[in-house]
Formats: C-alpha cells, structure tokens, sequence
C-alpha cells in the first residue's frame, strides 16, 4: 500500500516539475524570444541569445553525462533543474549572463583560434 502511494508520489513530483520546467524554461523564453525580436530590442535579444546558449550548454552537459553514467538518469532531482532554470531566466539574478561572462565566454575566447 505505502509503496505504491511513494511511488504514485514520485511520478506525481516528475511531471510537476516536467511540467514546471517546460513553461519555465522553453515556453516563456520561446515568447519572449519571439517578442524581443518582433520589437527589434536589441537588449532583449541579447539576453535571450545569452540565455539560450547557456540553455542548451545545460542540455548538452546532461546528455554527456547520462552518456558516461547511465544508471544514474535519478542522480539529481528534478527540483534541482527546475531551480537552476529559474535562476537563469530571473531577471533579478541574471543567471545566464553571470554563466556566460564567467565560463562559455572564456573558454570560447580561449579556443577560438582553433575552431575557426
């Protein structure tokens, strides 16, 4: 009975935070993306730029692990992810732009050269 009600339980918290980390993530950003570009907000299209590259340097970081490590797909909880995407996308913290000046625009700096 109390197995079936935890694990009822924890399908329930994953698709919650699927749910959560759809909107939060991909949905508003799509709609501001879009809307910074009809405006011509250069700003604006800037930081969603920002956000995107960090975005999907998240996903790319996820896909390598879940490659070298695949029985460990549960290692982090899902909350742990939905945190990190509201805290690139909060305005207030400016996650993105902090990720992007201090690690991807770094090391792209450094291998520049020699990607192109």
């Amino acid at each position: 009975m109390w197995a079936s009600f935890v694990a009822n339980l924890l399908l329930l918290r994953q698709f919650i935070c699927g749910a959560a980390l759809s909107f939060l993530g991909l949905f508003l950003p799509v709609l501001n993306t879009a809307r910074a570009i009809i405006t011509s907000d250069l700003e604006s299209q800037r930081e969603y730029l920002t956000y995107w590259s960090v975005y999907a340097a998240t996903e790319a970081y996820q896909v390598v692990f879940l490659f070298l490590y695949p029985n460990h797909y549960d290692a982090y909880p899902p909350e742990l992810k939905l945190l990190w995407i509201v805290w690139l996308t909060s305005p207030y913290y400016q996650g993105a732009l902090r990720i992007h000046v201090f690690l991807i625009q770094p090391l792209f700096e450094s291998l520049e050269k020699s990607i192109d």
